[in-house]
């Protein structure tokens, strides 16, 4: 395995792992620096396990890349603290876009700005708990039994291709069907702020 630093620096490693194991042998200080990679033109996380032959470079904090996992990451955070507070709530897809993040849910109550409140908060709350983000892939029929009470999730996981790598993420009592990136850790996401609901 070879990666690539900002800096020109290459670090080589024998084996298959993930690149959090591989920067905790190698230099742990590098997660500070860095928040994840590009694996074939790809952004990736630290979390998913690379080949041995595999070849990535470094994203740092600084770069605007870093802001895409952020607020992917931030769009798991808002879905965990509203199931939290609403847990009868329907999850369907939270990705980040070019100004922020968002994620859609199916209430039979629309939110309010009241609500809006609630939420941000209970955010707060699961990002000082700082839960640890962590990736599992499984197989088709995994995934099935994983989200046999979510038909949004369903839905998705119908448009994904055989080939198509199936992985959840975790943090805290968290779990969603996801492909990445995220940070390691909810505590790493501080800043953020909720402006408004769109019903649809």
């Amino acid at each position: 395995m070879l990666i690539k630093l900002a800096n020109g620096e290459k670090i080589e490693y024998e084996g298959s792992a993930t690149l959090k194991d591989v920067l905790l042998e190698k230099d742990k200080s590098l997660l500070k620096e860095y928040v994840g990679a590009r694996l074939d033109g790809e952004r990736i996380d630290f979390h998913q396990v690379l080949a041995p032959d595999a070849q990535v470079e470094l994203i740092e904090w600084a770069s605007q890349e870093a802001a895409w996992i952020y607020r992917h990451s931030l769009s798991h955070v808002l879905a965990q603290a509203v199931l939290r507070l609403f847990p009868n709530t329907q999850l369907a897809i939270g990705p980040a876009i070019a100004d922020g993040f968002y994620y859609d849910f199916d209430v039979e109550t629309p939110f309010s700005p009241e609500d809006l409140k609630k939420i941000e908060k209970e955010m707060r709350h699961v990002v000082k708990q700082n839960h640890k983000f962590g990736r599992q892939e499984v197989n088709r029929d995994e995934a099935l039994t994983m989200i046999a009470d979510a038909p949004y999730k369903q839905e998705i996981l119908e448009d994904l291709g055989n080939e198509e790598t199936l992985s959840f993420y975790q943090d805290g009592e968290f779990v969603d069907l996801c492909r990445g990136p995220h940070v390691l850790s909810t505590g790493q996401v501080k800043h953020f702020k909720l402006l408004s609901v769109a019903g649809a």
